[in-house]
């Protein structure tokens, strides 16, 4: 129900990440990641109920960040990367970092994984 509101609000407003109500540091980083205009509301809700935007949250089973993503899945991404990449304790802090993970993981399995989906 709430995604739908969402979606329909967000549909009256040139850029949903702004007709959503997402605190103004992660707006552009939303866009340059490059998520879907239509995966945009659903991401917010999640991200607003796994961590309430709190860019440094961990959870009870070690969950890390904004979308709350396992260290494991972290290292995984990591190794994609290859040499290129930071380590997991200094990548995880960045919201680009979390935005583009999420992307990955969202792009590979869809919003599932979260336990807020």
């Amino acid at each position: 129900m709430k995604y739908a509101l969402l979606a329909a609000i967000a549909a009256l407003f040139p850029s949903p990440v702004i007709a959503l109500g997402i605190p103004d540091q992660y707006q552009p980083v939303i866009q340059i990641v490059g998520w879907q205009a239509k995966d945009i509301p659903k991401l917010a809700e999640i991200i607003e109920c796994e961590s309430h935007w709190d860019v440094y949250a961990v959870g009870a089973q070690g969950e890390l960040g904004l979308a709350q993503i396992m260290p494991e899945t972290w290292e995984d991404a990591r190794e994609r990367l290859g040499s290129e990449a930071p380590p997991a304790w200094v990548a995880w802090t960045n919201p680009a970092t979390q935005f583009y993970q999420a992307k990955i993981i969202h792009a590979e399995r869809g919003f599932e994984p979260w336990a807020c989906a």
